[in-house]
């Protein structure tokens, strides 16, 4: 099962200041096992300029998937198997 997570960045001026915050944001879902997967705008003004984004992190939970469980059943069923012959 996929979780999402999503951040609020605010793009400022296209030709302003170096904007960091996407990299220190992207970094810290990292460290807590988020996948980084894109982006979507949620401001756009009126001359059609992105001014604000939600980052969009994934993160795979493998304890609630019942593909997972049944990946481990056959997994195990397979090992189970191979111990007979």
């Amino acid at each position: 099962m996929y979780n999402y997570e999503f951040a609020s960045v605010k793009m400022g001026k296209p030709l302003g200041n170096l904007l960091n915050e996407h990299r220190q944001l992207i970094r810290s879902y990292g460290k807590k096992g988020y996948r980084y997967v894109g982006y979507y705008p949620t401001e756009i003004n009126e001359q059609g300029v992105i001014e604000k984004v939600d980052l969009i992190f994934e993160f795979v939970d493998n304890t609630s998937s019942r593909f997972s469980k049944q990946a481990q059943r056959l997994a195990e069923k397979a090992e189970s198997e191979k111990t007979k012959l």
